[in-house]
C-alpha cells in the first residue's frame, strides 16, 4: 500500500468516527514524554481527534487518554 493509499484509508476512518461521535460530548487528553518527535506525534494526534469531534481537556477524570 503506498503512502496516498494509507491515507485516504485513514482520512476515510476518521470520516466515519466523526459522524458516530456527532452530538456527543467527548473529551481526551494527551501525556507526552520524551523527545520532539514525541511533542510532533502528540500534536499530529490532537488534530486527528479533534476531528473527530474530540475536545481537548485538562481534565483527567472524565476523558480518553493517550499516552504518547
Amino acid at each position: 500500500m503506498n503512502k496516498k493509499d494509507e491515507i485516504n484509508l485513514q482520512q476515510q476512518y476518521i470520516e466515519k468516527v466523526k459522524k458516530i461521535n456527532t452530538n456527543k460530548k467527548l473529551k481526551y487528553n494527551i501525556l507526552t514524554m520524551g523527545c520532539q518527535l514525541n511533542e510532533n506525534d502528540s500534536e499530529k494526534l490532537c488534530g486527528m481527534l479533534e476531528e473527530m469531534n474530540y475536545e481537548k481537556t485538562d481534565d483527567v477524570r472524565n476523558c480518553r487518554h493517550y499516552f504518547v
